[in-house]
């Protein structure tokens, strides 16, 4: 972890008590633990991911300017979380996925609350049935380069149609999602199960960084803003997997 003093500074400068981007934090820890709760009643391995992760260990918690809250899993694992999800989760969460929202056109799930509203701008976005604050759980599949690159510019194709910037673009999602999500990258999924070497975020995404799979498969506790949270063991060389060197704080005006 950075030194306490320069933590506190990027806290008082950033996320300060009280702010809007504290209290959204704040938010999205609640559903963490819930879902924490869930994934430990029912062994579902997971562990904090990205940006999370990093902040776990650079900052013991969030990072001071991120409003945002990841985990990943194996396939297996995730398949079993989205079934027991209906029967654990609290009614003040709720699960947000293609299957309830045609508008939502991404292959894994957020959990949400339900309290408020937030505009993640965009013009799908603006049309989502479910609004709250969130965590995005996202799914780690077997894959090919090719296949992963290839899914990724069929979904950028599809976030960039001129349909969805219809004022009722409602039949475009539903057809376009139906055939890439269900028909299209089902296809690719049996191809890389085949020929698959590497582990990455599922066809759909835009994170194309590899991960180990003893990174999702050999875990620890870790703590993130006073609770205790699942990580890789090995979470040094996920880090820097992705990040490079990650202890170093970067310029403020480039982050988001």
């Amino acid at each position: 972890m950075i030194d306490k003093e320069v933590h506190e500074r990027l806290r008082s400068e950033f996320s300060p008590d009280g702010s809007d981007i504290r209290n959204i934090q704040l938010e999205c820890l609640e559903i963490l633990k819930e879902v924490d709760r869930i994934c430990t009643k029912h062994n579902i391995s997971y562990i904090l991911s990205s940006g999370t992760l990093l902040g776990s260990v650079r900052h013991g918690g969030f990072i001071p300017w991120d409003d945002d809250l990841d985990i990943e899993m194996l396939r297996g694992e995730y398949e079993r979380l989205i079934k027991v999800l209906p029967l654990e989760l609290d009614p003040k969460f709720v699960v947000h996925s293609r299957k309830d929202d045609p508008f939502y056109i991404f292959n894994y799930i957020k959990i949400r609350e339900t309290q408020h509203e937030v505009d993640e701008g965009g013009v799908l976005t603006r049309r989502y049935n479910k609004k709250g604050f969130f965590i995005d759980v996202f799914v780690i599949d077997r894959s090919t380069r090719f296949n992963f690159v290839l899914g990724h510019y069929i979904w950028r194709f599809l976030l960039s149609s001129p349909m969805v910037k219809l004022k009722m673009p409602k039949i475009y999602s539903v057809v376009s999602g139906f055939v890439v999500f269900d028909l299209l990258f089902k296809v690719l999924c049996l191809f890389d199960c085949v020929f698959g070497r590497e582990y990455r975020h599922s066809l759909g995404s835009r994170f194309g960084k590899t991960r180990k799979r003893e990174y999702l498969t050999d875990t620890t506790r870790v703590e993130f803003e006073g609770f205790m949270f699942s990580a890789p063991v090995d979470s040094d060389g996920y880090l820097r997997d992705i990040f490079g060197d990650y202890m170093l704080i970067p310029d403020v005006k480039s982050t988001h």
